[in-house]
């Protein structure tokens, strides 16, 4: 872990020098460290027994919201690797026959597969049976549908409660940091808690931007969580780092020495790596105390990159 004060958020006196997108990187994270202060835990600072009646009580409202907001996708840390479709889009018959204008004779039908068409997994080439099973090579609907159960089935690969196993075939980071969540642990013990599609919606898969979280979480919170400021700061961080990146890679590039910048660097990343494994275990504090730490971190190896090429130019 890298050994830095994690309070020097104030923008420097060589302020004048900085170009504007690193101005912007700076403010943005000093503000949101500023507004947030320390993040609290996954279930905020509420009292249980308040968190558990609220938290019952508008949880059945999420899957709704989840389904209608259409969140849009933002950019953000490195999404997993999907696992490769079991038949070629173009040969699955579930693809083929879901597109169908005959098929998609009711509205349910039709918006589903637009969304999924659409989603990260449809645009990939992740197909209906890797979520739902099924047979995709068959052309008659009922051997097509052969193994496929609604979703209100506690055994279909879909049921709410079976999600992060589903979800978590590809997404394999994702759902190891989730099991050690708050979240899985009331999921598990209640069937009544957070779950994936709580925040990805349901055929759209689709990633919450900071804006939209603390608007998500306090659905069941019933103080903001935090999660807004710590994702916009994961999010500052990472830009800085990669301005870090550029500047040490320009001064490698003319030839001059780069000393430990390199490495440092790589320690950087791999605190990034960290905050970026561990989002879902929504242990905010723990996320942001090491976003903070690539944030002051980065910006240290980019003055002294900054530094070395003035020394170096005179």
């Amino acid at each position: 872990m890298l050994q830095h004060p994690v309070n020097c958020f104030s923008v420097g006196p060589g302020r004048a020098n900085k170009t504007a997108r690193e101005r912007r990187a700076e403010e943005s994270a000093a503000e949101s460290v500023e507004r947030g202060g320390d993040a609290p835990g996954a279930f905020g600072s509420g009292g249980p027994a308040q968190e558990d009646g609220n938290v019952l009580k508008r949880f059945a409202m999420i899957f709704v919201l989840a389904i209608m907001a259409g969140f849009g996708p933002a950019p953000r840390f490195a999404a997993a690797k999907a696992q490769k479709p079991k038949t070629d889009e173009a040969k699955n018959q579930c693809v083929e026959c879901h597109k169908n204008d005959k098929v998609k004779k009711t509205e349910y039908v039709s918006h589903s597969f637009a969304d999924w068409a659409q989603s990260p997994h449809g645009k990939s080439g992740v197909t209906c049976e890797a979520c739902h099973g099924g047979q995709p090579t068959e052309t008659d609907p009922s051997k097509a549908h052969q193994g496929v159960l609604r979703s209100t089935k506690s055994d279909s690969p879909v049921y709410y409660k079976n999600l992060p196993e589903t979800c978590g075939k590809c997404h394999t980071d994702e759902k190891a940091a989730f099991i050690q969540s708050r979240h899985y642990q009331r999921l598990e013990r209640t069937g009544k808690g957070p779950t994936c599609t709580t925040c990805h919606g349901v055929m759209k898969g689709t990633i919450l931007t900071s804006k939209d979280l603390d608007q998500t979480c306090n659905l069941c919170h019933n103080k903001p969580a935090g999660a807004q400021d710590t994702l916009l700061l994961m999010s500052q961080s990472k830009e800085l780092l990669e301005i870090a990146d550029e500047t040490v890679a320009s001064l490698k590039a003319q030839g001059k020495p780069v000393g430990n910048l390199e490495k440092e660097l790589a320690a950087g990343h791999e605190s990034l790596n960290k905050a970026e494994h561990e989002w879902h275990t929504f242990d905010l504090k723990r996320v942001k105390r090491l976003a903070q730490e690539v944030f002051v971190h980065s910006r240290e190896v980019r003055n002294r990159a900054k530094s070395m090429e003035k020394d170096k130019a005179q």
